[in-house]
């Protein structure tokens, strides 16, 4: 057993200072990001698995995150994202960049969300996460996580309100362009609490 625990500890030891020898393919696009991250630049920015155009607002930070502004969305969606979330915009004129080809773009819709359940994940530097739970969307403006209810009111610019349960949370509705009806939320006003909730088929 002794031979044994040295050899795995000498293999995992071996294995750490070659990854310490070595620069990342992480470190070196949060490297990258970090270039974007300067006030006024046109970027976009991985959010929920879509690329969505956005400008940077301030950063980096000492964690490398920087604060962005989603095009066509209010201040209210501004958050601050790792810089490996970050690439640059398919244009570099701010204001003007566009999702880029092959991507979903999301689209604002008025009317009533479309019942059934929404499987609402995290994203953390572009990768899911964990997944929180099903926010189920009922008739007559309704919802239900577990077993708890409430009702929400959707704007005709596609934001969401909530009573009961999410009373805490503030979303956004949009129907993307593969069709998918997703919630997007954000808890307690703080973008970094956000979760995208695309329809269950």
């Amino acid at each position: 057993m002794g031979v044994r625990s040295a050899a795995c500890g000498a293999l995992i030891l071996s294995s750490l200072m070659a990854i310490a020898a070595e620069p990342s393919a992480r470190s070196a696009a949060a490297s990258a990001g970090v270039e974007l991250c300067v006030a006024g630049q046109a970027v976009e920015v991985l959010n929920v698995g879509v690329w969505f155009p956005a400008m940077v607002l301030e950063g980096p930070d000492a964690l490398d995150t920087c604060l962005v502004s989603y095009d066509g969305f209010d201040s209210s969606w501004d958050e601050w994202v790792s810089v490996a979330r970050l690439r640059l915009a398919p244009t570099a004129n701010a204001g003007t960049a566009t999702p880029a080809a092959g991507n979903e773009s999301a689209t604002a819709v008025s009317g009533p969300v479309p019942p059934g359940k929404y499987g609402c994940y995290t994203f953390d530097a572009g990768q899911t996460n964990y997944t929180f739970t099903d926010v189920e969307i009922l008739d007559d403006s309704r919802y239900a996580v577990g077993k708890e209810r409430g009702t929400y009111v959707l704007a005709q610019d596609g934001t969401l309100s909530f009573t009961g349960t999410l009373s805490n949370a503030t979303g956004r509705f949009s129907i993307k362009s593969g069709g998918t009806p997703q919630i997007d939320l954000i808890f307690f006003g703080d973008a970094r609490a956000s979760m995208g909730c695309p329809k269950a088929r």
